[in-house]
């Protein structure tokens, strides 16, 4: 068994000992911290990294915390090797359509479930999701289902199809319409950098084209990436926690 290092397991300490969800013929494992209202983090295409743990536990001060391992081991730096690897890894996987501009991944079905599960166990109205990069379009999806109330996408990306592409099924685009018309004005935020050509801006005006008014739209200066995590912005992450806070306590 490899041996992780220290600064990872501090890290890891702070979770509790891993669960496991499985729905649909999927199963993964959840690192969960924190108490108050119920928000599911998404992590990146690099795994979920240092920063990406490191996030969780600033969430987790307000909220209660909940990261699937959607792929990779847990912990470390991000890096272009280990993307590379994580990509053609989900490539070639059954849970994720990355290379389907018009597809909704299998994954957005187990994500949909978990949320459902954990509005039960929580007795609250609904669930936050923080979905970001190659996640962030998941977030936009799981808001079609009633257990979600605050959807976070921050810079949403489909790295191999086109640059509008949000990864929607004609079906569920549709859902995720009617869900935000119902939900009302700013029921979604999106966070991207104004530079960042990982997530274009032809997604965000995709996103607005879809849900309009239900768009809440920060657009942070500089050329960056990834605005929670590894680049995180003080705005960024003040703009998620109050988004959160408002939705998911208002509810309660």
């Amino acid at each position: 068994m490899a041996v992780l290092p220290e600064c990872r397991m501090a890290l890891l300490d702070q979770y509790q000992s891993p669960w496991t969800f499985s729905f649909g013929g999927i199963t993964h494992s959840i690192y969960s911290a924190g108490t108050g209202p119920e928000v599911v983090v998404l992590h990146e295409a690099p795994g979920m990294t240092d920063a990406c743990l490191k996030l969780g536990l600033i969430l987790a001060e307000s909220f209660r915390v909940h990261l699937p391992l959607l792929f990779d081991e847990p912990g470390g730096d991000p890096g272009f090797l280990r993307s590379a690897r994580n990509l053609a890894r989900i490539c070639v996987g059954g849970e994720f359509h990355i290379l389907a501009a018009n597809k909704t991944s299998p994954l957005v079905g187990w994500l949909r479930a978990l949320c459902r599960r954990l509005k039960e166990l929580s007795g609250e109205e609904g669930v936050g999701v923080v979905g970001m990069c190659l996640t962030g379009g998941f977030a936009l999806a799981l808001v079609a289902d009633d257990a979600v109330l605050a959807p976070v996408v921050a810079q949403p990306s489909l790295p191999f199809v086109h640059r509008a592409a949000l990864g929607l099924s004609p079906v569920d685009a549709g859902a995720v319409r009617a869900r935000t018309a119902a939900l009302g004005s700013g029921c979604v935020l999106g966070i991207r950098y104004a530079g960042d050509r990982i997530a274009p801006r032809e997604r965000i005006d995709t996103i607005r084209a879809l849900i309009g008014p239900a768009l809440r739209y920060v657009e942070l200066p500089g050329d960056r990436h990834a605005t929670l995590t590894k680049d995180r912005h003080p705005t960024a992450l003040s703009e998620t926690i109050a988004f959160l806070s408002e939705r998911l306590r208002r509810s309660a």
